[in-house]
């Protein structure tokens, strides 16, 4: 559920009573209200895997390049090679990174600890050592480091069906998440 019409409200009568200042408060405006949900494999804020380029425009703000709130930042990895763009938007707390494949969500990433799971899972939080967490399993990177990762489904080939396979990672730094990242098994991470 979104709740951004007294949010609007307040921000567009306090850039009314700035003057001229008050173009400043058009980016934040549109990020300011999001919701602080985090589903594992699905939507970190107001924005859910598979929705469209243009949904996210309308609750975040534009992704022009200048000028607008989304400021480009690098591409989706395919298989071979670049298939989207991805755009960073500040949010309280840090980034939200949305990454595009024919104009839909495919990729989420976040530095910012106001997104919740019901699982505790956050930015800062902490993550138990062993091999196993809820539905995340450690996957290492060499004898000291590596990632926690959930699937929608670990019984299937992790190279069949792609594109309705979705992941998330919990990146940690001495067991504290440090990023959360989500993205459709059709792209590439590029991780360890």
């Amino acid at each position: 559920m979104r709740r951004r019409h007294g949010l609007v409200l307040l921000c567009v009568m306090s850039c009314v009573a700035l003057g001229s200042a008050g173009a400043a408060c058009a980016p934040a405006l549109a990020i300011s209200g999001d919701s602080t949900t985090l589903v594992v494999n699905k939507q970190i804020g107001d924005v859910r895997m598979g929705e469209s380029e243009a949904e996210v425009g309308y609750n975040y703000g534009s992704d022009c390049l200048s000028g607008c709130s989304g400021i480009k930042d690098g591409c989706v990895l395919g298989l071979r090679d670049c298939v989207g763009p991805i755009y960073d938007y500040t949010v309280a707390g840090g980034t939200l990174r949305i990454g595009y494949r024919g104009h839909h969500v495919v990729f989420i990433e976040t530095t910012s600890s106001r997104y919740l799971a019901a699982s505790g899972l956050r930015i800062g939080g902490r993550i138990p050592f062993g091999s196993r967490w809820g539905p995340f399993r450690w996957h290492a990177c060499d004898a000291s480091s590596g990632y926690w990762i959930a699937g929608t489904s670990w019984r299937t080939p992790l190279w069949n069906s792609g594109a309705n396979r979705w992941w998330t990672q919990a990146s940690v730094n001495k067991g504290i998440v440090v990023d959360i990242s989500m993205w459709r098994g059709d792209i590439n991470p590029q991780e360890c």
